[in-house]
């Protein structure tokens, strides 16, 4: 369209920005845990046939991360008396990384979308809200119109955190609004699809 002499061109689309920014994770104040106390907790994960892996961690540090554990351990039941807790639906990855995330390491950028949909589910089962909402703010830091549709899906299947659906929703309603191409759109679940049918 020319206007004034000039020709101009309206373009229409969504900056997508790749950055390695991180949530902010509550740093460990208690100084005993810095200054090299034994481990005295052991998480058993089981795996195979008959095979087991141990993760150390600090009881004390375990104890604040929930109401689960501080219920376990005020429960009397013999994973208090033996600080053991065997663990049989979760991997060795998920329960490893759930730890370090504890002591207050980041997640490595090649931690795929299902490993976190596993620490996802782990911080689910065990009242982990600090876990949760790291993992809700590191997702909605890297949706883009080629993995949002991955995200959704697995947040539909999950149905554990309704604050990362509406993210997903939101970014994807705002690909459609800018005619932005979505990345194996056909492959959203059926539900969530139907919910975009229904606002047009």
């Amino acid at each position: 369209m020319f206007v004034d002499g000039k020709f101009e061109i309206e373009l229409k689309g969504m900056f997508i920005i790749e950055r390695n920014e991180y949530p902010i994770i509550s740093p460990i104040t208690n100084k005993e845990l810095w200054e090299g106390k034994k481990k005295d907790f052991d998480f058993i994960v089981a795996f195979g046939k008959n095979e087991e892996k141990i993760v150390k961690i600090h009881k004390q540090l375990l104890l604040v991360q929930s109401e689960y554990f501080e219920a376990l351990f005020r429960s009397g039941m013999k994973e208090t008396i033996t600080n053991t807790l065997k663990i049989i639906d979760f991997d060795f990855k998920t329960v490893n990384k759930a730890v370090q995330f504890f002591y207050g390491q980041q997640f490595p950028d090649s931690t795929s979308i299902k490993e976190m949909f596993e620490l996802l589910r782990f911080a689910d089962k065990c009242f982990i809200e600090n876990l949760t909402n790291y993992i809700t703010t590191y997702l909605s830091l890297r949706l883009t119109p080629a993995n949002v549709v991955e995200i959704s899906n697995a947040v539909v299947s999950s149905n554990c955190i309704m604050k990362l659906r509406k993210i997903c929703y939101d970014f994807l309603n705002a690909c459609f609004h800018d005619s932005i191409p979505v990345e194996n759109f056909e492959r959203l679940n059926e539900d969530f699809a139907a919910e975009f049918a229904e606002k047009d």
